[in-house]
């Protein structure tokens, strides 16, 4: 059993870390105000997002008009509001399928994930807001489900492990994110797509997917279509996933849930845990 001295000595190198990791995201907040300019890297205050009681399946193919389906990003592409910057991207690739390139990230179960959203580099101020609460509404849906992890937006970007910003025209492209890792801050886009009219007044759905990557979750098709990429099947496949491409706007499904809840049940450490042969990679969120 540890004594006091070690509980005090192990709570003391974990306030040391945890001011450390504050310190660094601090230190890369003020560095994009001094690159960019304090207005551009403002963000938005928490506002109450609409009702998260809509039902967890599906809707029919019929109810929408949709005839192609709308293409979450697998390349980076700049924010619109740091367009001008050398700043690197700090989005992964996107890929219930998980895993990525010899590993399958996810966070630690019990993780708080913050999120902040920019208030500029829109069309509009009201895009912007709009958005953010769109997102919001899908992260409240997420954390009703209870799969481990939990989200929270925020008011201030130092606070953060990711970001929403604006990516601007990019044809068929709605939205790009990224997989669990040890990143200071990274980066969810939203793109013009997502604000037409076929798309905007279901945005919120859209985010459900790009969630689910923020979770570990990879494209249902990512064994077929997105190969040579890592990708590790866990639970049965399913059709109808959040996670597929489909004509009508994303869905969590009862299967989407069970299997996400299984996939961060699983121990992490303090051994290593696998997916069939694949390490498990757990991160805590750089909040």
């Amino acid at each position: 059993m540890m004594d006091s001295k070690d509980q005090r000595a192990q709570k003391e190198h974990k306030d040391r870390k945890d001011g450390d990791k504050a310190s660094r995201r601090l230190t890369f907040v003020k560095l994009l105000e001094k690159l960019l300019g304090a207005r551009e890297v403002e963000v938005l205050q928490p506002t109450e997002s609409e009702s998260v009681e809509d039902e967890g399946r599906p809707v029919t193919e019929s109810s929408f008009n949709i005839t192609t389906p709308p293409i979450c990003a697998t390349q980076g592409v700049t924010p619109g509001n740091v367009s001008d910057s050398n700043l690197p991207t700090k989005s992964d690739d996107l890929g219930i399928i998980v895993g990525l390139l010899g590993s399958i990230p996810r966070w630690h179960k019990g993780s708080v994930i913050n999120f902040a959203a920019y208030a500029r580099g829109y069309p509009t101020d009201a895009d912007a807001v709009y958005a953010a609460q769109q997102l919001n509404r899908a992260a409240l849906y997420w954390n009703r489900i209870n799969v481990g992890v939990t989200f929270r937006w925020v008011g201030k970007l130092e606070d953060a492990a990711f970001v929403l910003s604006y990516g601007g025209n990019q044809g068929g492209l709605v939205a790009r994110a990224f997989f669990p890792n040890n990143r200071d801050l990274n980066d969810m886009i939203v793109y013009k797509r997502a604000f037409d009219p076929d798309l905007k007044p279901n945005m919120w759905r859209y985010f459900l997917h790009e969630l689910g990557h923020v979770l570990g979750l990879r494209h249902e098709f990512a064994p077929e279509r997105e190969q040579n990429s890592g990708a590790t099947k866990f639970g049965p496949r399913d059709p109808l996933s959040v996670m597929e491409y489909r004509p009508e706007p994303p869905m969590i499904t009862a299967l989407d849930a069970e299997s996400t809840k299984a996939f961060y049940a699983i121990p992490a450490g303090p051994g290593p845990s696998y997916i069939g042969n694949t390490p498990l990679a757990v991160f805590h969120p750089d909040n």
